[in-house]
Formats: C-alpha cells, sequence, structure tokens
C-alpha cells in the first residue's frame, strides 16, 4: 500500500548497465510502495542526478583518438530496445541525457574533453514531475569507443502526495498526446 501524503522529499536510486557495444540496457525502478493511482498517491519528482561511470563508480575511458558516447533516459513507459533513446518530446519521458567524450591522446585513456550541453543531465523543475505509475524505467546506451562497460546511475529526489483535483490536472496536461 502507497504511504499517503508527505512534504518530506526522500532519495531513490537506480542503475542500469549502458555497456559498451551501442546496445541499449533497461532496467526497471519499482515505484509501487509509494503510488497508489485508486488511493490517489502520487510521487512528485523534484530533481534528477545522473552518474556515467564505470562499474565501480570510477572514470570512464575512451580507447585512442576516439569518440564516444553516452545517451541515457528515464521513462514512465516500457522503452523499446529496438529502437533508439527515447526522446524529451515522447509523452513517457521523464528526462534524458546525452555525454559526449573524445581521446586525442592516442592510447586509451581518460577523455581529453567531455560535454554534457547536449542534453541536461541532471533535472529541476519549479513545481516537480508527477508520476503515477507502479515503474519506471531507466535506459542507457553507451558506444563501443569506450574501454569497459559504462554504467549510468541516477539519483532522484522525490516526495509523496495525495493526487489532488490540481496534481490530476497538472498530471493529465503533461502525459497528454503532443499535438
Amino acid at each position: 500500500m502507497a504511504r499517503k501524503s508527505s512534504t518530506d522529499s526522500f532519495f531513490i536510486r537506480g542503475r542500469v548497465n549502458a555497456g559498451s557495444s551501442n546496445v541499449q540496457g533497461i532496467t526497471t525502478i519499482d515505484l509501487g510502495a509509494y503510488v497508489d493511482a485508486l488511493g490517489k498517491a502520487v510521487l512528485r519528482i523534484h530533481n534528477v542526478q545522473v552518474e556515467c561511470a564505470d562499474l565501480l563508480g570510477g572514470t570512464l575511458t575512451v580507447t585512442g583518438n576516439e569518440a564516444a558516447s553516452v545517451r541515457m533516459a528515464l521513462t514512465t513507459s516500457y522503452p523499446d530496445a529496438n529502437l533508439t533513446s527515447p526522446i524529451l518530446s515522447d509523452n513517457g519521458t521523464i528526462c534524458t541525457g546525452h555525454l559526449i567524450c573524445f581521446n586525442d591522446q592516442g592510447t586509451t585513456a581518460i577523455p581529453s574533453s567531455v560535454q554534457d550541453d547536449f542534453d541536461e543531465m541532471d533535472q529541476h523543475w519549479t513545481n516537480g514531475y508527477l508520476v503515477a505509475v507502479d515503474n519506471i524505467y531507466l535506459s542507457g546506451i553507451a558506444s563501443d569507443a569506450f574501454a569497459e562497460a559504462v554504467y549510468v546511475g541516477i539519483c532522484l529526489e522525490v516526495s509523496v502526495e495525495a493526487m489532488d483535483e490540481r496534481s490530476a490536472i497538472a498530471l493529465a496536461l503533461s502525459q497528454s498526446q503532443n499535438q
């Protein structure tokens, strides 16, 4: 049974193996303990922090004179593993991120340059993002120029609240079909 309305925020974490071979990894984050649409309990995501690291949380390395990229998405519906990563304009997408690294050192090493300004890798909303589903999905895909598997980790700052009429309207508007 979902917890009732709370003003205190707490954290939910998840991690997915995005690999290093252009094959999308997907993991499920269970929200059933917090969300109860029939009981009108919803989860409000306030912030999302993202980390791209190796298996042990260390710095990624890229093969010599190569560009490497990692793409991640957090969604309310299971992504199609045969398609490219979900995009921010999809109704079920909560947030996306894209990291591009380049190693110009001739041998496998820590990247000489890193850019994450293609998508916002951490997300801050003024009033949060409402979620009324039992599961959300973290997906990631990494290029084969990384010397090791890439793990995408997230930390969500969330709170549980009762879904009143205002929340129901906000939820319906945020997840309505694109025009």
